[in-house]
């Protein structure tokens, strides 16, 4: 929505609204669901309800029609509380009942202990008890994050609370609740005479000057189906509040210092081996890399034709002698077969027919 609407969104806003309220009454029922002028008891949601349930606007098919102004929302105790409202006293009475979600594993406990005892409830979601006269005595029903932990919770509308008026700081000590931290759902959550002081490790720096101080709690989330408060800073007297930011910038700044002392090694460092790297490779370069390139040049010269005509020569009378070499052989050879031959002829000493 515009913060600052011209003249020509007034117009409109105010020609929309007047069609609204100039709007007849829906004849069907499935019209009233989500109708911005009327509402029905049957399509209320899980945490509305009617009131005041005045006036009625009229009826259909024997069911009144109210305001849609009329629907309130409500929330559990411990929701308005996250809100920074209480319930004004023990005595009010919730104006509607809901069954519970077992969300974490303590609630879930709490359920199956509540099953095992074989504790009973009746529609209101009040307890019933059996008395050793055989009688029945019945009790509140309290809220699965409560002290018993039923199956129903209370649900209560916004009329039916008030603001939470914060705990007074007293001779520098800080009020805490029965986990030893302070709930701070809202700035109004603040201890009176208190200061809430947000920092990371803060809470060192208090403990090192000796002042009291308690952990804030801001809110819950949910890991491993176990409800964990989320603690954001610290809350500490009034009086001490400035001596306690003052030395925890001054502790902020000497790590920060630190931080950027060794950085800054690391850096150096590194460029040392760098440098390092670059001058024992440019002493390699100068005392080997120039033989390198000399004798790699030789490889590539060019070769005179006087040369590889001398090597043609050689290697023609190279293949000359070996074949001549070869001839010979094989007249040696042809020699020795003859003479093997004349030897079988001649029988070795006998005669021949």
């Amino acid at each position: 929505m515009n913060p600052h609407p011209t003249v020509e969104e007034d117009i409109e806003e105010a020609e929309l609204l007047q069609a609204e309220v100039s709007e007849r009454m829906p004849t069907r029922l499935g019209d009233f669901n989500i109708h911005p002028l009327y509402a029905l008891e049957r399509h209320l949601k899980k945490y509305e309800v009617l009131h005041p349930k005045h006036p009625v606007l009229g009826h259909i098919r024997g069911e009144a029609v109210y305001p849609r102004n009329c629907v309130k929302e409500v929330k559990s105790k411990e929701n308005w509380l996250k809100k920074g409202r209480v319930i004004k006293s023990d005595d009010v009475v919730p104006v509607k009942w809901v069954k519970s979600q077992a969300a974490t594993i303590y609630q879930m406990r709490l359920r199956q202990q509540m099953a095992l005892s074989g504790g009973k409830r009746d529609s209101r979601g009040v307890s019933i008890e059996a008395n050793n006269d055989g009688g029945t005595k019945q009790g509140q029903a309290s809220s699965t994050s409560g002290d018993g932990g039923g199956d129903l919770v209370a649900l209560f509308g916004e009329w039916q609370t008030e603001a939470y008026k914060p705990p007074w700081v007293v001779d520098g000590k800080v009020p805490r609740n029965q986990y030893g931290r302070q709930d701070v759902f809202t700035p109004d959550m603040v201890p009176i005479d208190g200061t809430h002081l947000k920092g990371r490790k803060i809470g060192q720096v208090a403990r090192m000057l000796g002042v009291d101080y308690v952990e804030a709690v801001t809110g819950f989330e949910f890991q491993s189906r176990r409800s964990v408060p989320v603690i954001e800073g610290i809350i500490v007297p009034t009086e001490c509040a400035e001596l306690v930011l003052d030395a925890y910038q001054e502790v902020m700044h000497q790590q920060h210092q630190e931080t950027f002392k060794k950085k800054r090694a690391q850096v150096l460092k590194r460029w040392r081996q760098v440098i390092k790297g670059l001058l024992i490779r440019s002493r390699l370069m100068e005392e080997y890399g120039g033989a390198q390139q000399d004798d790699g040049g030789d490889d590539w010269m060019p070769k005179d034709e006087d040369d590889d005509d001398d090597e043609g020569n050689d290697g023609s009378r190279t293949c000359d002698t070996g074949m001549t070499t070869t001839m010979q052989g094989d007249h040696r050879g042809d020699r020795t077969l003859s003479n093997h031959a004349e030897q079988e002829d001649s029988g070795a000493g006998f005669m021949l027919d």
